[in-house]
């Protein structure tokens, strides 16, 4: 089969553009990628050219200047040496095989032009170009594709003179679909095949385009299809026509589109922490050959293990009561089942390890069917707070902690009897990718209102432990014989007061420290807590700024090399988890 150029228009889309470039390296059939960078700021660039220098198929070049969709993709295609050309947007992931599966359409579809195939949001939803086009299992001619990912023959293009560069984004794609359907020649959606777009909320916008852009995109669309097709000077009415829908929709859309913060979904930020995070890993082959499942794998720990395992070579089955992330890799196989049901099994699939971050309850019962599916090994996830001489005052914690020192009991006694080799890490305060319920929330009340309560003096001491550092952690303890039948505190490198935390966060939003000090605290959370029948929201939110919770993981230095890295090492990143 004729090998295929990738062309990425590569604006300023952050760390998304290096999970889109290593979707693409893995492809089949790959000729090269081709970046055209356009607009990326000094560091993402070098690290572009950094792995360029080690990826042979991977061509960064300058758009020396060019600022339409057009230009852009004309002057990667040049470079372009495949008998295939892809042109693919840089926030989006492709699935394997994808470039395989779109050249087989256009060889052996007669008249076939176009290939593309279905684009899914974050959230796995499929987006709709138009209501009539209806999934086929076979291929399906269509009226237009989706412009993030399309595939042409290099003969093809050179056919319809490349991509019309005097539109300025919006239009370059629609164009080109027009041109084909006057060639008489097919688009075409080909089935099985997807690709995720991440949309980068926090820049607004791929490309640099605007309404006004899109305007004139449109005109010239019309001007340059349709001019005199009705009548003499139809064109003029059509022009009217389009600036006072403009005028009237503009601010119609403007006021429907929701804020960045109200589209940065748990979805985005999921997807986010597994592509972008995956992509920029070093890889190795120390798990290769091994089947690893991993149960509660969209949790902020489970998802920082399954892009470490990956990275390290292993086969992942990934275990989640939800809906899968919308995120397709050769390595990486979802289950969606919960542990709490009975007939809970692995669908067939064998595994020869298994790290637990699901809640440490569901994993006793569990024990018996991953000894059937051949597990010799696991690691499981509980607390720090389990070892710790920590008197709670609220009773339901005290007897959450309770259950769970026997859990952990009962796991060490179930594995024994089954030869399975175990692990129990309890981390400490967890941060790092967004998704925890603590020290984010904490971090988004000061972004948002500048300023933050506390119970005085707050000087209650605290390690928090970066989410990632919890999976490094689980890769090195893998194989170490040292740590088979322990248990083990993780915490992070830094003793902080609480009151020194609330200051990083404060720095971090570049904001000034206002700390306001308010001794009824902890009744105001526990009326709270009652009112809105949230059981996490109590006094003890308040007490705990005042509690020494150190748990330090000399044990896990010693045994197996755990090093932590300091809090907020990574700033925003660490916050975001983008």
């Amino acid at each position: 089969m004729t090998s295929c150029s990738v062309i990425i228009a590569g604006y300023d889309t952050g760390r998304l553009i290096f999970a889109a470039i290593k979707s693409a390296l893995k492809q089949s059939n790959l000729a090269e990628v081709i970046l055209v960078d356009h607009g990326n700021p000094p560091d993402i660039l070098a690290r572009l050219q950094q792995i360029a220098l080690s990826e042979p198929k991977l061509k960064i070049i300058a758009s020396m200047g060019e600022d339409t969709l057009g230009r852009v993709y004309n002057l990667g295609a040049k470079q372009a040496t495949g008998g295939y050309l892809a042109f693919m947007r840089p926030d989006c992931l492709l699935s394997p095989e994808a470039l395989t599966e779109c050249i087989r359409a256009l060889e052996n579809t007669r008249g076939a032009m176009l290939a593309g195939c279905a684009v899914l949001n974050p959230d796995g939803s499929e987006q709709r170009i138009s209501n009539d086009i209806l999934p086929l299992p076979q291929v399906q001619e269509v009226h237009a594709l989706s412009p993030v990912f399309l595939v042409t023959k290099a003969t093809d293009y050179k056919f319809f003179g490349g991509f019309d560069d005097g539109y300025i984004f919006s239009g370059t794609v629609r164009d080109l679909f027009k041109i084909v359907r006057k060639a008489h020649r097919k688009i075409v959606l080909v089935p099985g095949v997807n690709v995720t777009q991440i949309h980068d909320y926090e820049r607004d916008a791929i490309a640099p385009t605007s309404t006004w852009s899109d305007l004139r995109d449109t005109m010239r669309y019309y001007n340059k299809h349709y001019n005199g097709r009705y009548f003499p000077g139809d064109i003029l009415f059509i022009r009217l026509g389009l600036v006072l829908r403009h005028i009237v929709l503009s601010p119609v859309r403007k006021w429907r589109q929701p804020k960045p913060d109200e589209r940065k979904t748990v979805e985005y930020r999921r997807l986010m922490v597994l592509a972008s995070g995956l992509a920029q890993f070093p890889e190795s082959k120390q798990f290769y050959g091994k089947t690893i499942f991993v149960t509660g794998a969209t949790s902020e720990i489970g998802l920082c293990v399954v892009r470490r395992l990956m990275a390290a070579g292993a086969s992942v089955l990934a275990l989640s009561r939800g809906d899968a992330i919308a995120f397709e890799h050769a390595q990486l196989r979802w289950i969606k089942d919960d542990l709490d049901n009975p007939n809970c099994s692995l669908h067939g699939y064998y595994a020869d390890m298994v790290v637990h971050c699901a809640p440490l309850a569901f994993l006793p019962a569990a024990i018996a069917m991953l000894k059937e599916a051949g597990v010799t090994r696991i690691i499981a996830f509980s607390s720090a707070l389990v070892s710790a001489k920590l008197l709670t005052k609220d009773q339901q914690e005290k007897a959450y902690l309770e259950s769970l020192a026997k859990c952990e009991k009962t796991i060490e006694n179930a594995a024994k009897d089954s030869n399975i080799e175990w692990t129990i890490l309890r981390p400490s305060m967890v941060y790092g990718v967004g998704l925890d319920k603590g020290i984010t929330w904490l971090y988004r009340l000061i972004r948002r209102w500048g300023f933050m309560s506390i119970y005085p003096p707050a000087l209650g001491r605290c390690q928090p432990v970066h989410a990632d550092d919890l999976a490094i952690a689980v890769v090195q303890a893998m194989d170490t014989k040292e740590s088979f039948g322990k248990s083990y505190n993780l915490s992070g490198a830094e003793i902080l007061t609480y009151r020194e935390m609330l200051e990083r966060l404060f720095a971090l939003c570049h904001k000034p420290v206002r700390l306001f000090s308010w001794s009824l605290l902890p009744y105001f959370l526990d009326m709270a807590g009652r009112i809105l029948g949230n059981r996490r929201i109590n006094a003890e939110l308040a007490y705990r700024m005042n509690e020494h919770m150190l748990f330090f993981h000399d044990a896990a230095r010693n045994d197996f090399g755990f090093q932590p890295r300091t809090f907020l090492s990574g700033g925003i990143h660490d916050m975001e988890g983008v």
